[in-house]
């Protein structure tokens, strides 16, 4: 109930309940940091996480990438190869604010092709939209027109780890190793 929450023994209870399910939540995290959240991560246990990586990146991503572009309605698709490369660079800069134009002057860099802030804010829509990434307005301007990019998050860390080829941790006691 609502009212439950305007009371002070109900925080009180949840920070308890909170320290006396800690080890479940933490292995938790730790399971999920590994693999993931995608079911099929979770079924066997005997393939290498590298497969595994291999058949989401293949299964999600790039059948995502590949189809989904025709089907969208309302605006013209990106190019695929457009799409794998911010994918790429969303993946990079997971969990930071960045605006188009640093997208668009990497890729220019990167394919030597005029790559405009609007084809990148196409594709990034492209990709929420798909839920493959996330874009989260900062807090505090929520509500308001100013000129803050909103801050990337990728569907999954597993995938993200896939597309870079590397593993960035999310739990603190593998962090701290």
């Amino acid at each position: 109930r609502l009212e439950d929450w305007k009371t002070k023994e109900f925080w009180l209870g949840l920070v308890e309940h909170g320290r006396k399910h800690a080890r479940a939540r933490e292995d938790a995290l730790a399971h999920y940091s590994r693999l993931g959240g995608y079911p099929h991560c979770h079924a066997p246990a005997d393939v290498p996480p590298e497969l595994l990586r291999q058949q989401i990146v293949g299964e999600v991503i790039t059948k995502t990438i590949d189809h989904d572009p025709g089907h969208r309605r309302h605006s013209a698709a990106p190019s695929t190869e457009l799409l794998r490369f911010v994918f790429r660079i969303a993946c990079r800069y997971a969990g930071q604010a960045v605006r188009p134009e640093t997208f668009a002057q990497e890729l220019r860099t990167l394919t030597g092709s005029p790559v405009t802030p609007e084809k990148v804010n196409q594709a990034l829509s492209f990709l929420a939209d798909s839920l493959l990434i996330m874009r989260v307005n900062s807090l505090e301007v929520v509500g308001k027109k100013q000129g803050f990019p909103p801050k990337l998050c990728i569907c999954d860390p597993f995938v993200r780890n896939g597309v870079l080829q590397e593993t960035i941790p999310l739990d603190p006691a593998a962090l701290a190793r």
